[in-house]
């Protein structure tokens, strides 16, 4: 009979310089949503919390838009990479919701 695996896959998200590829910061990303495309454009959306844990990630300057890759890594495989675009603050939830693509 077969095994199956029943862990539940492990994602991380990182940020890079897209000038140097230099990585800037592993990214605790939550409510995270991503596609694949064949004929274009993947997008990406998710949330970054600030608190205490994100302070020391400089996240101004490590989700900078048009300046800064993002990769999504699932088990160790690298599996979405794409530039971000765009970001909002929300002062309310004190979050940064980014989009990539």
């Amino acid at each position: 009979m077969a095994e199956t695996n029943t862990k539940a896959p492990v994602y991380r998200y990182f940020t890079a310089d897209l000038l140097t590829n230099e990585i800037l910061a592993e990214v605790p990303f939550r409510g995270v949503s991503y596609e694949r495309a064949i004929k274009g454009a993947g997008r990406f959306g998710g949330s970054i919390a600030f608190n205490p844990q994100t302070e020391p990630l400089n996240l101004y300057e490590s989700t900078m838009p048009g300046n800064t890759a993002l990769f999504v890594v699932r088990d160790g495989v690298c599996v979405w990479g794409g530039i971000i675009w765009q970001r909002d603050y929300d002062i309310v939830g004190r979050s940064l919701q980014v989009s990539a693509s």
